[in-house]
């Protein structure tokens, strides 16, 4: 398996794409102990190990097994990420480890919220999904429904039973943590109700604190392997992120915490080092997100791709997870310890690596006690943050019980409202006619695209699509969006036919009116005063949305 992804992403993956496969003999036999740990275990089983250990193949292997041996446990297993990002990634990775087998049977599909057909959990031997949407599945929330007469009918336990007889694998599952702690509790209770109900069940992490395992109302095994460093040397730089150091001969990743900064340096940037400057973050259309990282890779000279050069790449949480390259040097703002700790990883990992972490002005986006207790637990000693062992014990310490307490009582209410739904929640019922959420922000979708008569493809529409995230639509920036142009003339999408969906004009008035559909479909030309090749422009909509806020100031 590691040898056939070895060879997929062409050689070492960056840089060298002749470099020959070697086996870490030490490695791999303790890959062959946690896939058999994991066969064995009747209880939910944590993995704790650093990235670049290979848990990937460790948790693939038991269920790939099973056509080896002629020996079941499962029919079906779900691949659960936290993040879209990562499904691309783990798409292509599932479709090789499958083929070792060279086993047509074996079908690898996926199905989350940003599929335009979606089959609720039920689609390939192997689904890759989101936590959301493998979370929402089980409490009848995403399932398909219609209408019979005047009543509302659906399948509603139907992943809940699926899920029951599956080997379920949450990846990178410390990034369900938010800044109210209502995640890492709801998942708690439906990771062991889904153990309980018969599933087998791995969550593999580097990070995740004590604090978060805490909430796991079932037995449960930790599988601790966090030992060893990274070949990273830390540097702490006690002013704000700028670019007098940056080499624009090497290559680079520039990470910040919000979307204003990273639309800023990128232009700076470019004008400092030329066009090898790209931009990645989570308010620009999908298809410039992963052209940006493709044309990084093809300047790095990764994969099939030859030659290598210095290159840029400038981003926010966005790169923190699901990219698959070797920077040279890191220059990161202060975040969160679990933050940090991903994007130093980012670097160091084929080759030897610098990292470089700067003072931030404001704690934004981030809940404040949150940096500092960062900033007090590492900031004499960012050195250690290349040691598995230190980085464990600084989680520990960052997220202790006085912070998780803390985060959680922020978060109260909706864990009330989420513990009231599940307990009214019963088989083969409708489900409680209230509102449950994961987490405290919720998201709209939109597609920004080209549109030309009355249909459009299903590839477009994902090209396009962005996925805002907000706590309150009112201060969300698709609200400021659509409060800057006035009004909204936007499409949703009502059939499907061979890859193609019909249209149906519809005319957003209010901020409200998002959260009525699914997806929106927005024509390019509407926004192109807000989009550029950075994204949309945040700045000028907040600085509109301000404008806005002082003229009714002065009349008032």
């Amino acid at each position: 398996m590691s040898e056939a992804w070895h060879r997929q992403r062409g050689g070492d993956g960056c840089g060298d794409s002749r470099s020959d496969f070697r086996v870490d003999e030490e490695r791999l036999r303790r890959q062959v102990e946690i896939a058999e740990r994991i066969e064995q275990s009747d209880k939910v089983l944590v993995l704790k190990a650093p990235t670049g250990f290979g848990k990937t193949e460790s948790w693939f292997a038991p269920f790939l097994n099973q056509w080896v041996r002629r020996k079941w446990f499962a029919p079906r297993m779900y691949v659960v990420e936290p993040v879209h990002a990562l499904l691309r990634q783990m798409r292509e990775r599932a479709g090789v480890y499958s083929s070792v087998l060279n086993q047509a049977k074996i079908t690898v599909e996926e199905d989350h919220g940003e599929s335009l057909k979606p089959t609720y959990l039920y689609s390939g031997v192997i689904t890759l999904t989101t936590i959301d949407s493998l979370v929402y599945g089980y409490l009848a929330q995403r399932v398909h429904r219609w209408r019979w007469g005047e009543e509302e009918r659906g399948y509603y336990t139907f992943p809940a039973g699926l899920l029951a007889t599956s080997y379920i694998v949450f990846d990178e599952a410390h990034l369900v943590q938010d800044e109210t702690y209502l995640g890492p509790r709801l998942f708690g209770k439906v990771v062991c109700d889904i153990a309980r109900a018969g599933a087998k069940v791995v969550i593999s992490t580097a990070t995740m604190p004590d604090g978060f395992l805490s909430y796991l109302d079932c037995e449960y095994v930790v599988l601790n392997l966090l030992e060893g460093g990274r070949n990273v040397e830390i540097h702490r730089r006690e002013g704000p992120l700028d670019l007098s150091e940056l080499d624009c001969d090497r290559r680079s990743l520039v990470v910040v915490n919000t979307i204003r900064r990273a639309r800023e340096l990128y232009k700076e940037t470019k004008k400092k080092c030329g066009e090898n400057v790209w931009v990645v973050h989570s308010l620009m259309r999908r298809r410039e997100r992963e052209d940006a990282l493709k044309n990084v890779k093809k300047g790095m000279g990764c994969g099939k791709e030859a030659g290598g050069q210095g290159v840029i790449l400038i981003g926010t949480q966005a790169v923190e997870v699901g990219i698959d390259l070797d920077f040279d040097v890191l220059y990161t703002e202060l975040a969160p310890i679990d933050g940090l700790v991903q994007r130093i990883g980012r670097v160091g990992r084929r080759r030897r690596g610098e990292a470089y972490i700067f003072e931030v002005e404001s704690a934004e986006p981030y809940y404040q006690p949150l940096i500092e207790k960062t900033r007090k637990a590492v900031w004499d000693e960012l050195g250690h943050l290349a040691e598995w062992r230190k980085v464990d014990m600084y989680v520990n310490d960052v997220y202790d019980e006085q912070l998780v307490r803390e985060l959680a009582a922020r978060g109260d209410k909706l864990y009330g409202e989420a513990l009231a739904y599940m307990t009214e929640l019963n088989l083969f019922s409708y489900p409680p006619e209230r509102e449950i959420r994961l987490r405290p922000s919720q998201y709209v979708t939109v597609s920004l695209t080209d549109i030309e008569g009355d249909s459009i493809s299903l590839s477009k529409i994902e090209e396009g699509m962005i996925r805002f995230s907000f706590e309150d639509i009112e201060k969300s920036d698709i609200c400021r969006l659509l409060n800057a142009l006035g009004k909204m003339v936007a499409y949703i999408p009502i059939g499907e036919k061979e890859g193609y969906v019909r249209l149906r004009k519809v005319e957003v008035k209010n901020c409200r009116d998002f959260l009525r559909y699914e997806v929106l479909i927005i024509p390019r030309e509407e926004v192109e005063e807000f989009y550029d090749d950075a994204g949309l422009k945040v700045e000028s909509l907040r600085n509109y949305a301000a404008d806005q806020k002082r003229d009714r100031s002065k009349k008032s």
